[in-house]
C-alpha cells in the first residue's frame, strides 16, 4: 500500500495512469487522471460549507441504508442528519428522508447532488424534490 501511495506522490497531478484493481477476483483495468489534493480538499471544504448553510448532511443510498428507511426502488440521497434551528430545520426536513432532485435535476449520488447544487450559487436558492416514505413535496432552502 505504501509503494502504491509513493507511486502516486511522485506522479504530477493530471498525469493519466492506467490502474489494475482485482475485486472479488474478478480483474478490472481503469485510465484515470490524477487530481490535485489542495483542489481536492478545497471542493470537498466548499461542500461542507453548502451543507452546513443549509443545515444538513447527506449520503449515497446504501444497501443498508435502503433496508432502514424502507426504500425499495428510490433513487436519491438521504438526509442523514438535520442541525436544529437551521433552514433545513424550519423547512421539515429529517433524517431518512430521500432527496430525490436538486433544481430539477433527478440525483441518485452525493456526486450528481452537488452538480446539481451549481445552479444554485447564482439564484440562491435550492430546490429539492424530497421523498418521506409516504409522500413527495418541493422544498425551497435560501443559500444567503
Amino acid at each position: 500500500m505504501s509503494e502504491f501511495r509513493n507511486m502516486v506522490a511522485l506522479t504530477p497531478p493530471g498525469t493519466k495512469v492506467k490502474i489494475v484493481v482485482i475485486r472479488n477476483g474478478k480483474r478490472k483495468e481503469f485510465e484515470v487522471v490524477l487530481g490535485d489534493l489542495n483542489k481536492a480538499t478545497l471542493t470537498l471544504s466548499s461542500r461542507a460549507k453548502i451543507l452546513k448553510k443549509l443545515g444538513f448532511n447527506i449520503h449515497n443510498l446504501t444497501p443498508d441504508l435502503r433496508e432502514q428507511f424502507g426504500y425499495t426502488n428510490e433513487k436519491g440521497v438521504v438526509i442523514t442528519e438535520v442541525a436544529p434551528g437551521s433552514p433545513a430545520d424550519q423547512a421539515g426536513l429529517r433524517p431518512g428522508m430521500l432527496i430525490i432532485e436538486v433544481n430539477r435535476i433527478p440525483v441518485k449520488n452525493t456526486r450528481e447532488f452537488f452538480k446539481a447544487l451549481k445552479k444554485s450559487k447564482k439564484t440562491g436558492k435550492v430546490l429539492l424534490l424530497v421523498y418521506d416514505g409516504e409522500y413527495t413535496r418541493y422544498v425551497l432552502l435560501s443559500l444567503r
